[in-house]
């Protein structure tokens, strides 16, 4: 008996989680599922906006710190993992442009 109430909290909680959970990201780029050439887009982005930083500074209409955001199919921490054995030097390269990993599917409107 124990057990099952354990689960229907647990599942309960999950439910409300994915539910009630909202993250309001503004000014950044979105990347929408994960392959191979993601490592390599992500790569170019950040020179560029790397490049963008350095050039229009407060100036421009760039944030200070440009934010990638990957929404794909695969785990964060193998996102994270690939990206950084990609590029490990990332942080020294592109210090000012940031990396958030979404795990989810392309096709559902609630991820």
């Amino acid at each position: 008996v124990l057990g099952l109430i354990v689960d229907f909290v647990r599942v309960s909680i999950a439910k409300w989680r994915r539910k009630h959970h909202r993250l309001i990201v503004n000014d950044h780029t979105l990347i929408l599922g994960w392959s191979l050439q993601t490592l390599f887009l992500l790569g170019d982005l950040a020179q560029i906006l790397s490049k963008e930083v350095q050039v229009f500074g407060r100036k421009g209409c760039l944030p200070l710190r440009p934010m990638l955001v990957v929404l794909g199919d695969a785990a964060k921490e193998l996102m994270a993992d690939e990206v950084h054995q990609a590029y490990p030097y990332w942080s020294r390269r592109w210090p000012q442009v940031r990396i958030l990993y979404f795990e989810g599917r392309l096709h559902e409107v609630d991820d």
